[in-house]
């Protein structure tokens, strides 16, 4: 039978693998931005050379964008997060990723004129904030890893492999190579938990709440 060969990517095409050395924790997830998070609708201009520093949304000064994907018929979506809060921009016209952009959004029907309202007086605030920061417990960090290690292990997988998919290689060689035993330890510790998991753990791992 003849082979299907996916086309290459041309720019601004979304494309749909990651690349395999990023560790999981790094690699970009696709996610669709209809998934209750709040949704701004508008159109971009592209903002006068000599007016680039008052544009609504330049890139380089948008630390909470995490992703921007941009659709077959051009349409930009930036996903953008911060720690109190997440937000998307549905945007057509000029494409940020060329260069800053006046923004105008749009309101559909009086219903939606006051929690858009409210909505859009955090905006200014929430563009200039940081991207959300999440950390991991230490259970949660032991658990992330169990799930690495047991499926690593049942295929015959070394610590240190375990330790690369969980760390990425760098870090993986880093931390074998230094006189600190922590994350051997920690590998260690998480494969047991694994297996545990494996024999029966996991019911009680389910009733927690």
């Amino acid at each position: 039978m003849p082979q299907t060969v996916a086309p290459r990517p041309r720019g601004g095409d979304f494309a749909p693998f990651v690349d395999p050395e990023l560790a999981a924790p790094d690699a970009p997830v696709r996610w669709l931005p209809t998934t209750g998070v709040a949704i701004l609708t508008g159109t971009t201009t592209p903002a006068a050379t000599t007016a680039a520093a008052a544009a609504d949304l330049a890139l380089d000064r948008l630390p909470c964008v995490k992703h921007i994907v941009v659709g077959p018929d051009h349409t930009q979506w930036l996903l953008m997060h911060s720690t109190a809060m997440a937000l998307v921009l549905q945007l057509r016209g000029a494409q940020i990723t060329d260069a800053p952009v006046h923004v105008t959004i749009f309101i559909e029907g009086l219903a939606d004129a006051k929690p858009m309202g409210a909505l859009l007086q955090k905006v200014p605030t929430f563009l200039s904030s940081e991207p959300r920061c999440v950390l991991r417990s230490v259970s949660r960090n032991l658990l992330h890893t169990a799930l690495i290690a047991l499926d690593g292990r049942r295929i015959g997988a070394s610590y240190r492999d375990v330790a690369d998919v969980a760390f990425g290689a760098k870090g993986a060689s880093n931390a074998w190579n230094s006189p600190s035993r922590a994350v051997k330890d920690h590998i260690i510790r998480a494969t047991k938990h694994g297996v545990a998991l494996a024999d029966g753990g996991y019911e009680r791992l389910l009733r927690q709440k």
